[in-house]
């Protein structure tokens, strides 16, 4: 039976078949907590020797740890993951097999209350599916038991787009490398790690176009698309080969890296720049603004000025026209606000005037 609550506390059970009835081999209740009951089932199950083959929760989550460590291109990934597995601390010894849907889903219920999010309780459900879907493919585990178990309710927050002129304050502040950085991530609408990964070899100023490079592909094969400069791109561009630092293939480098690893150019680009941005925002006296708002702002302002939905997908790298669609979608009210004011300041025809005048 497992574990399971009674009106005295939690208990477990374990029962197995023996010459056609169901016996009980072990079993304990008044146990003030699921973790204490489970823990004490995982024992008994020893005790006995059952399933000590099998693969445990504990292997299945440091094989799903080394692959993410081999495909994640963000550095919090990985100990975000590692941190959410641990919250299943206590099946660590558990066999993958005796994991169920309804142990699952009662544990997520549990963190959404402890972590009074619904939201981190849903990226703890992502992170468990996860490592059971590689025990599956790897023919380890037969079903996955996170299947089926809906996300909690969230509230979407809507996504949030700059005005022009505040990221034009950000800009005036920056100093001129960091500018040039900024102003290429603002008019290319790229992911940041794109522009962080952007080498002089994916740069061609005689076409006018920068490839950028993306690992957001089934099994995280990594794409490239060229997206065409405009004249701010270009003119940043161009300042920063002109201020380039030696040796290194990357078109904007670390100060800090370079110096730590002289010798080795591939470890010189940034990773990942987590205050800068919010920084500049604060000296310029506007709300803070994060790489991907500024994808946002340009996608909406293309948009609005009359952009095909296929352009679009090419610009902002999405593989299907539905995700670029969702994507405008969750922009619309701003896009429709920009599209209404480019009407602003356009002269009027004079039969309109004439009707003025008559009125």
């Amino acid at each position: 039976m497992g574990v399971y609550l009674r009106k005295n506390g939690w208990a477990y059970e374990i029962r197995r078949r023996v010459n056609g009835k169901q016996v009980t081999l072990a079993s304990q209740h008044g146990f003030t907590n699921k973790d204490a009951a489970t823990l004490e089932w995982i024992e008994a199950k020893k005790r006995i020797g059952l399933n000590t083959t099998h693969l445990t929760l504990r292997q299945a989550c440091v094989n799903r740890l080394v692959q993410v460590q081999a495909y994640a291109t963000h550095p919090a990934t990985y100990p975000d993951n590692k941190r959410q597995l641990g919250r299943f601390i206590a099946w660590a010894d558990l066999p993958l097999g005796e994991i169920t849907q309804d142990m699952v889903q009662a544990k997520i219920i549990d963190l959404a209350q402890e972590l009074d999010s619904n939201n981190n309780a849903n990226k703890h459900l992502v992170a468990l599916k996860a490592v059971f879907s590689l025990a599956v493919k790897s023919g380890k585990l037969s079903r996955n038991p996170c299947a089926g178990i809906s996300f909690l309710p969230v509230e979407r927050k809507a996504k949030i787009i700059p005005e022009r002129d505040q990221v034009a304050r950000v800009l005036l502040l920056a100093n001129p490398m960091d500018r040039a950085y900024l102003t290429i991530v603002r008019f290319t609408a790229a992911r940041i790690n794109e522009i962080n990964r952007l080498t002089w070899a994916d740069v061609d100023f005689e076409k006018g176009a920068v490839r950028l490079w993306t690992n957001k592909r089934k099994g995280g094969n990594r794409e490239a698309r060229w997206v065409p400069c405009i004249d701010k791109v270009t003119e940043a561009l161009r300042y920063a080969h002109q201020h380039r630092t030696l040796n290194s293939p990357y078109v904007f480098n670390n100060p800090t890296m370079v110096s730590a690893h002289p010798a080795n150019p591939e470890k010189w680009r940034y990773i990942y720049r987590d205050k800068f941005l919010h920084t500049l925002c604060r000296r310029a006296g506007v709300p803070a603004m994060g790489y991907h708002t500024l994808r946002h702002l340009t996608a909406s302002e293309m948009a609005a000025r009359g952009a095909s939905l296929t352009d679009i997908q090419k610009v902002l790298g999405h593989s299907r026209a539905s995700t670029t669609d969702g994507y405008l979608t969750s922009l619309g009210f701003v896009s429709v606000r920009n599209a209404v004011m480019l009407l602003e300041g356009d002269n009027e025809s004079p039969a309109i005037d004439r009707l003025r005048g008559e009125g």
